[in-house]
């Protein structure tokens, strides 16, 4: 019978030599999978950021923006409330009630400040990233959340006054057609009023000195926002070196 050896057929027992290479090469490519799959998060990560923090600087120029114009706002009415005030103290002869009625209603005015949010809500939903962990951004964050909810605050309490104080003046004493047009934002029609009695006066010039004091804390709280934005873009700019 005729035997075929084949070639290599056999081979020696493995050296330790040959184990630790074949190990060698699956750590290292193990490894190497890794550090790029790492690295590929890492950048895609840096991306998200940067791409927030860019989104953030546009909220918070918009927020700056906005608060000013309040500012300028807040700043017409306490104009108006000082010279609605000077005629309430005039003798009940001296007034123009035409007038007095167009004052009030442009008095009875107000906005709101609504800060933008998508930017900040999704950073918060994503301060575990490392290039949010190692800067200020939470700090900056809740600091300006703060100063807004304190703002939110003073403007309820104003929007409360001007109902309580001059839309109940208006209730009370305007005539049904004066009423009519002052609530589509038009002069009134002529000075003619009902029920109104010097005590009346004297009350709403209380009233307006009230109301003019809330106008002057809200400008005061504007300035805070428009400062804390201020700070939060600088930050922000500082740290992802973004341009104007």
């Amino acid at each position: 019978m005729e035997v075929h050896h084949h070639a290599g057929g056999h081979h020696g027992p493995k050296k330790f030599k040959d184990y630790f290479l074949e190990f060698l090469m699956i750590f290292l490519a193990v490894t190497m999978g890794f550090l790029a799959e790492n690295f590929r998060e890492f950048i895609t990560d840096r991306n998200h950021v940067e791409e927030l923090a860019g989104q953030l600087k546009e909220d918070l120029t918009n927020d700056t923006t906005n608060v000013q114009k309040l500012i300028d706002f807040e700043t017409a009415q306490v104009k108006r409330a000082d010279s609605l005030y000077a005629m309430l103290i005039l003798p009940a002869d001296k007034i123009d009630y035409r007038q007095m009625q167009d004052m009030i209603v442009s008095c009875d005015r107000m906005d709101f400040f609504y800060p933008s949010t998508g930017a900040i809500s999704t950073i918060k939903r994503e301060l575990h990233l490392k290039e949010f962990v190692k800067t200020k951004i939470a700090v900056h964050i809740d600091n300006y959340e703060k100063v807004v909810t304190v703002l939110q605050n003073f403007e309820n309490r104003e929007a409360e006054y001007l109902g309580k104080y001059l839309e109940t003046f208006m209730s009370s004493h305007f005539t049904p057609e004066n009423a009519a047009v002052a609530v589509l934002r038009r002069p009134v029609l002529n000075g003619n009023l009902r029920n109104l009695h010097a005590v009346d006066l004297v009350q709403l010039s209380v009233d307006i000195s009230l109301i003019k004091a809330y106008d002057l804390v809200l400008i005061n709280q504007y300035r805070r926002i428009k400062t804390e934005a201020t700070a939060f873009m600088g930050h922000i700019k500082e740290t992802y070196r973004l341009d104007d």
